[in-house]
């Protein structure tokens, strides 16, 4: 079974995530980008679903970390903002797959995960 990570210090969106997606995934709940950092010590997972404002480094920090310093074939940008110049500011920073918290993010979050699952 392939390994994700959720990087998202929202409890109740990490359930909701964590359940829709666990019967794919071996999952591990990283609350910050310090703990997701720490946790890549142990395991490098498959995909790490990142959300972009955290406590302490924000997502697109722990993005360029993740993308320059691990071989993590699936980073995804996750965030309720949609802002077009924070996306703008995604792409110029190498972020592929964003995903907007809305009423389809599982949707959307099952084609930007993709061709990683088994």
């Amino acid at each position: 079974m392939k390994m994700m990570y959720i990087v998202d210090d929202d409890e109740t969106y990490v359930k909701i995530l964590s359940h829709q997606l666990k019967q794919r995934f071996k999952i591990r709940i990283c609350p910050t980008a310090e703990n997701c950092v720490l946790a890549l010590d142990v395991a490098v997972p498959d995909i790490v679903i990142i959300d972009y404002f955290l406590p302490g480094m924000d997502g697109l920090e722990l993005f360029k970390k993740l993308s320059t310093e691990y071989k993590i074939p699936k980073l995804i940008l996750l965030s309720a903002n949609d802002d077009s110049q924070v996306v703008l500011d995604m792409i110029r920073n190498g972020v592929r797959e964003y995903v907007i918290k809305d009423e389809q993010v599982m949707e959307a979050l099952m084609e930007a995960i993709g061709d990683v699952e088994d």
